[in-house]
């Protein structure tokens, strides 16, 4: 992609295609595809949440009832009625097990929220308080 250019791509009847035309997946069709400037990029079909790469490719499993994007390496997802955190390759890095959670946001720490307490925890999943 030359410098300067924005990676947009666009759904069709036939799947999805980069932004100078290519075929770039044309086995799924998903129901929506969302900020194609980053990746792992999240997608959706049907009912449920996944990540695909910059060909298109599904490369974290569609099981999630929400995503959101990845910040300082993770994103935050909900699986279940829970949320948590995955890593790229789709590794749970903190367990999708809390009520509530905020994205990082460029930041090292994010707030997670279990039984009506908040607990902030870093990138690597420790609890700190």
């Amino acid at each position: 992609m030359s410098k300067g250019k924005k990676n947009i791509a666009t759904l069709t009847l036939v799947g999805l295609y980069d932004w100078i035309g290519r075929v770039t997946h044309s086995d799924t069709i998903f129901g929506s595809i969302f900020e194609l400037e980053y990746y792992p990029t999240p997608v959706k079909l049907g009912e449920k949440y996944g990540f695909i790469d910059i060909k298109g490719n599904e490369i974290i499993d569609l099981i999630y009832e929400d995503v959101g994007h990845f910040s300082n390496g993770l994103a935050k997802v909900k699986r279940d009625g829970k949320y948590g955190f995955i890593d790229k390759k789709g590794r749970e890095v903190i367990p999708i097990k809390y009520d509530g959670a905020e994205d990082f946001y460029g930041n090292d720490f994010t707030t997670c929220y279990l039984d009506a307490k908040a607990y902030l925890i870093d990138k690597k999943g420790e609890v700190i308080v």
